[in-house]
């Protein structure tokens, strides 16, 4: 008897144990749409058993997971839906759970709580905690992490309810459905590597790279800086429009705030809170949901847009955020999708939509950066990324292409091949930096030196060239020649320069200008952004004094926040007006010999480098630029002086008065010092004095 129960016993834990090991091995997979339109829906949690949370969709619906324990019920909830719940009460019914599902969820019309119109306002506890938190929350408060990011980026038009095709007699609109039909306007990949390193340093690699209808397309890259919603700042900034943060100081005097739904994630509980302005509050406010999880109070995603009204802004947004609780250490972005709508941009009666997407992996808080990372851009391009093969791709992509994505490959580079997009960008892109590449000659056009206009000369014409890097990647050789209408004189200059370590931006240059420079000027170094400065600094400048001058200099960027510059120089001077110096005598002209070394500190700078071109592209503030210059009794000139010049510029947004920009300029000379050597103002065309006093 005895005998007979064991076995009985064995084959029942055997079953048992058949039973768990079955249950372990589901592979849960699917997506989730809406019953009624069939939309794929983000951010729904499955929930397995009674609070025990398994995974939850991303920006496409999908959800895939290994369920390790046995199922009791499978339960998918997303505020506004009804809950779907799949109970497994035998064997069979995990046998359904083996395919790839598809879970519809129906719409649900839901009531507010009447608890929001109180002073108690539970969400506003919430809401109070969050901000509490925010410190641990902030990215920028790590001290350090780094990331692989997958981007992708289209262009379509906005849906139309109509499915139908126009009629044949309309062969254009007929011809671009089809083309939708099969492809996006526009489609563009990218791989990159980041990494941060507190307070301020950054880097982001781009490793793979691809944008159709180009062949080479290292000027257009995707970035995840700036993209990724910090949603712990204050503000946050969408095309130099600031946005108020519902998670900000005292936000619940502007934003109404409701709990529309809770989820029980055992042992913590996530609260869906919906915001919008408040009546009768006028700011650049915001409208949405965030799911604040109890586990340290953090914002697991969030579905937000503008709730400026539409005839205010030509840009409407929708900003869609998960955040992962990674390493049981810290919530950190994960998926983020980014849809834009041009409103006042449309072809025919639709308006252009554009949407980008990033996925984050091998999120990585525990090795640090090296600080050589950081001396001397925040985004390099590689120039081979364009060349990566399917191999890459397959790693980072999240999921294959599709067939439409496919097409709009196949379809853009045929289009961009026949049409030379490749040519057009490059040249787009040297203008963008005012130059024109002559490759003939292996030189650039410099578009700065052919038009300008002040009071002094009025039309200045000219030309200026500069050797590119079909010449030589390290040496550049470049020359000018200009003409003033009103003067009627020539002005011509000469410069080289050699570049020895790329990598910190050390270069050492001479040059030699014959020229007219206005008197007093203060001139520190100036980052290349491209774009000439508006309005035109030299427009209004009436006074000018002759100059030829020979400058010798050195500079570089140990780090990336930090540049160094030391600079010989040697002029002589010939006033244009009537101009005499009680301590000295000269004639017509007199001559000055300088030493000047110069250091700027940009908190938070930004460089980008795409193919061989560098340049400034943020500057986050404080900036601080000194110079100290010392007059020498050397190569004839007429005086001995000492000059300390600073800059320091601020920018500080005020909750209700918008933002403030302030500049403080200081300036202290000893000895004696001619007027081409001091300080104006800042030419406004106003008869203000040009003048500062200097102190002695």
């Amino acid at each position: 008897m005895s005998i007979y129960l064991r076995f009985t016993f064995l084959c029942i834990g055997y079953f048992l144990h058949t039973i768990a090991y079955a249950q372990n091995a589901v592979q849960l997979q699917g997506t989730v749409t809406d019953a009624s339109t069939g939309r794929l829906i983000p951010f729904v949690y499955v929930i397995i058993n009674n609070g025990i949370i398994g995974s939850s969709t991303d920006l496409d619906g999908k959800f895939n997971f290994e369920i390790k324990i046995p199922i009791e019920k499978i339960t998918f909830t997303h505020v506004g839906y009804a809950d779907f719940v799949y109970e497994v009460k035998t064997s069979n019914d995990l046998m359904p759970l083996k395919r790839f599902l598809q879970i519809p969820l129906s719409p649900i019309a839901t009531e507010l709580p009447e608890t929001v119109l109180t002073s108690g306002n539970p969400a506003h506890r919430l809401i109070k905690k969050a901000l509490a938190n925010r410190g641990l929350h902030n990215p920028k408060t790590l001290p350090y992490y780094s990331y692989n990011s997958y981007n992708k980026f289209f262009v379509n038009l906005e849906p139309s309810q109509d499915t139908r095709l126009p009629p044949e007699k309309d062969s254009a609109d007929r011809k671009l459905a089809l083309f939708l039909q099969k492809s996006h306007l526009f489609l563009a990949e990218t791989v990159t590597n980041y990494q941060y390193r507190a307070p301020t340093y950054q880097y982001e690699k781009v490793i793979a790279n691809r944008v159709s209808g180009l062949l080479n397309p290292q000027f257009v890259a995707l970035s995840t800086q700036g993209q990724l919603l910090n949603f712990y700042e204050d503000y946050f900034t969408l095309l130099n429009r600031k946005y108020l943060n519902p998670i900000s100081a005292e936000s619940w005097k502007r934003y109404e705030f409701t709990i529309e739904d809770t989820v029980f994630l055992k042992p913590d509980t996530l609260f869906w809170i919906a915001f919008e302005p408040l009546p009768n509050k006028f700011f650049d406010g915001l409208k949405g949901r965030l799911a604040i999880h109890t586990r340290t109070f953090a914002i697991q995603s969030m579905d937000i847009e503008s709730a400026l009204p539409e005839k205010e802004v030509g840009l409407g947004f929708r900003l869609e955020q998960q955040n992962e609780w990674v390493n049981n250490a810290y919530w950190f972005p994960k998926q983020l999708r980014t849809e834009l709508m041009l409103r006042r941009v449309k072809v025919g009666e639709k308006r252009m939509i554009a949407q980008w997407r990033t996925h984050l992996s091998d999120i990585d808080f525990k090795t640090k950066p090296a600080m050589r990372n950081f001396v001397d851009v925040s985004l390099d391009v590689n120039p081979d990324a364009h060349l990566q093969g399917k191999e890459l791709w397959a790693t980072y992509r999240t999921d294959t292409l599709n067939k439409k994505e496919l097409n709009s490959y196949i379809i853009l580079d045929s289009l961009g091949k026949k049409a030379g997009f490749d040519k057009t960008l490059m040249l787009s892109q040297y203008l963008t930096f005012l130059r024109v590449p002559i490759n003939r000659w292996k030189v650039d056009l410099d578009l700065k030196q052919t038009f300008n206009f002040n009071q002094y000369e009025q039309f200045r014409l000219g030309a200026g060239f500069i050797t590119n890097q079909l010449f030589s990647k390290r040496y550049t050789i470049g020359t000018y020649l200009a003409y003033g209408t009103r003067d009627g004189n020539f002005k011509y200059g000469f410069s080289a320069q050699y570049n020895p370590f790329q990598h910190i931006d050390a270069s050492i240059a001479a040059r030699y200008v014959s020229d007219v420079y206005e008197p007093g000027r203060v001139r520190f170094m100036e980052e290349s952004t491209g774009f000439p400065l508006l309005p035109n600094r030299a427009f209004p400048t009436r006074i000018m004094d002759k100059v030829r001058q020979f400058e010798f200099k050195i500079q570089g960027r140990p780090l990336q926040n930090i540049r160094l510059a030391a600079f010989f120089r040697t002029q002589r001077i010939l006033p244009t007006y009537a101009y005499s110096f009680a301590a000295h005598e000269f004639g017509d002209y007199y001559q000055l010999t300088e030493l000047n070394f110069q250091v700027q500190y940009f908190f938070g700078a930004q460089f980008i480098r795409m193919g061989n071109s560098r340049n400034l592209a943020a500057i986050r503030f404080p900036m601080l630029q000194a110079s100290y210059t010392q007059g020498l009794r050397a190569l004839g000139s007429h005086f001995r002086y000492g000059k300390w010049e600073a800059r320091l510029v601020h920018e500080h947004t005020f909750r209700q008065a918008g933002t403030l920009h302030g500049e403080l300029w200081f300036g202290f000379a000893k000895g004696d010092i001619p007027y081409h050597a001091l300080w104006n103002g800042q030419g406004t065309g106003k008869p203000v004095p040009r003048m500062i006093p200097t102190f002695m």
